[in-house]
């Protein structure tokens, strides 16, 4: 956290995601493991409200939000001066912000650009908005609002990765992976699950549905067109 008066724009920034005096934002060692593991340049994060925290790890974000209050956390000079003392890389950074709904089109960003999707919490994002991911680009999404579920379902994207929390790092292997997405039955995800999984929360599901394991973030990769036609 900066020393000194912070603008209204960045003190609404740390109220939202590192509250607590010297903190950290709790997603901070989850992007630095992104950008260890690929190269990761241009990234879209759609729903993102204030959260300028990936903008520490990679260069061009660009930033979409409907809601109008947190349009100036983007301009901010505060708030551009703390990603400029702090960011892990060399290059120039460069955030730029839409204000609309991110189910409509953004013609701002070109389809199949981005190298990496964030999806925390907005709803599902992985359907509207993974046309703008690259083939070979990567969806970070939570367990937040389904889309994760959802992501597994659609068939542009493939599990690629759980995090550890206690290891700071996305865990790859096979037979990990493989216990993610199946029942506790043994039963793979289907579309009456994901169908229960959207309408209800975790505590309300038919006891068949619930998951035999499941991670707060996972990490897909899309895959090329050229692969789907196979």
């Amino acid at each position: 956290r900066p020393e000194g008066r912070l603008s209204s724009s960045l003190s609404a920034y740390f109220r939202s995601y590192a509250k607590e005096m010297n903190s950290e934002d709790p997603h901070v060692p989850i992007f630095r493991a992104l950008q260890r593991m690929f190269n990761i340049d241009y990234v879209l994060y759609p729903g993102c409200h204030r959260h300028i925290t990936p903008s520490l790890f990679f260069p061009r974000v660009h930033y979409v939000d409907s809601d109008e209050n947190v349009s100036n956390i983007f301009s901010d000079a505060k708030a551009v001066d703390f990603i400029e003392c702090n960011k892990e890389y060399s290059s120039r950074t460069t955030m730029t912000f839409s204000r609309q709904d991110f189910a409509c089109p953004t013609p701002i960003i070109e389809e199949q650009s981005v190298d990496l999707l964030i999806s925390l919490s907005a709803g599902i994002v992985s359907k509207p908005c993974g046309r703008y991911l690259k083939a070979g680009g990567h969806l970070l999404v939570n367990e937040g609002h389904g889309d994760a579920y959802y992501a597994y379902m659609d068939h542009r994207f493939e599990l690629e990765g759980v995090y550890d929390a206690d290891m700071r790092r996305f865990d790859t292997s096979q037979e990990i992976l493989r216990e993610h997405f199946q029942t506790r039955q043994g039963e793979e995800l289907t579309e009456a699950m994901l169908a229960e999984i959207l309408l209800k929360p975790r505590s309300k599901r038919s006891f068949q549905f619930r998951m035999k394991r499941e991670s707060m973030f996972y990490l897909f990769r899309k895959i090329d067109d050229a692969q789907l036609d196979h």
